[in-house]
């Protein structure tokens, strides 16, 4: 089952994505021991730079703490106008700190991508990455998307599949009795999105990016987990437990592997609604 917090704004503005914090610990693991030698931020700006035009119109949903833009700041085209919306104000201020002299590029507005305040047919590219499985109304969300973007627009939705963190969430289950998360009750995941997005879009194309974690230290997978709102009312003994689960697979095996599973969903084309 999905935890209520997982498409309850409130709960999202108020908590999880109150600042970075929670992202920060999640993304340093990420980058720390992904197997991958090209970073994420730099994958999904290389699938950007083939897909938006030199002087694109460009509009982020949830942009989080830009850290796409901060790992390429040197490497954006002159003519892209860019505006970075969150539902968060203060993962908005995180963004423009973090952009800091390159923050004049950037429009920032906070914004619910169900009703957002954007003109037909305004942009040439709308990206909505790790967020429409928040949306509590996707249908709307996603038309909303449509609507903005040019009849030749594209979309960019990045979002992940059921084997993701697979390792990671088995142990969590054996050390917290009371744990109610599955991948599968995602509720924007790799095995749905085409039907979802092909609502609205008649091209759907799912391009993977390749990456696993081989985890050798115990603490950043333990911050990552206390990072999540996954987990109600943990107990400092169920995290406990979990760090003591992961310290003897790294000193039997050197290691926590843990595989992801992440997918870019690219869609052009309006479909008949």
């Amino acid at each position: 089952m999905t935890s209520k917090w997982f498409t309850d704004p409130d709960k999202l503005k108020s908590s999880q994505y109150a600042t970075e914090k929670n992202l920060s610990a999640r993304i340093y693991v990420h980058k720390k021991y992904s197997t991958n030698p090209i970073d994420y931020p730099i994958w999904i700006f290389d699938r950007m730079l083939e897909d938006f035009p030199q002087d694109a119109t460009i509009i982020e949903f949830g942009c989080g703490n830009a850290l796409i833009w901060t790992s390429n700041t040197h490497r954006i085209p002159d003519g892209w106008k860019i505006t970075l919306t969150d539902l968060s104000q203060g993962m908005l201020d995180n963004a423009k700190q973090n952009l800091g002299a390159f923050a004049d590029r950037f429009d920032f507005k906070v914004v619910d991508i169900q009703d957002a305040p954007f003109e037909d047919n305004q942009a040439d590219a709308v990206m909505a990455n790790f967020m429409l499985y928040h949306v509590p109304d996707r249908v709307k969300a996603i038309g909303e998307l449509r609507r903005i973007l040019k009849s030749d627009g594209v979309l960019h939705s990045v979002t992940l599949g059921p084997n993701h963190m697979l390792e990671h969430l088995q142990l969590i289950e054996k050390a917290i009795p009371h744990y109610e998360w599955r991948n599968d009750a995602l509720p924007f995941r790799a095995d749905n999105a085409v039907e979802e997005l092909g609502k609205y879009f008649k091209m759907i194309d799912n391009i993977p990016y390749e990456d696993n974690l081989r985890i050798t230290e115990v603490e950043p997978i333990v911050e990552y987990l206390a990072s999540t709102a996954r987990i109600e009312n943990i107990t400092p003994d169920e995290l406990a437990k979990f760090r003591s689960l992961v310290e003897e697979i790294i000193a039997e095996k050197g290691e926590f592997y843990v595989q992801k599973e992440v997918v870019l969903f690219k869609s052009t084309g309006y479909a008949l609604l």
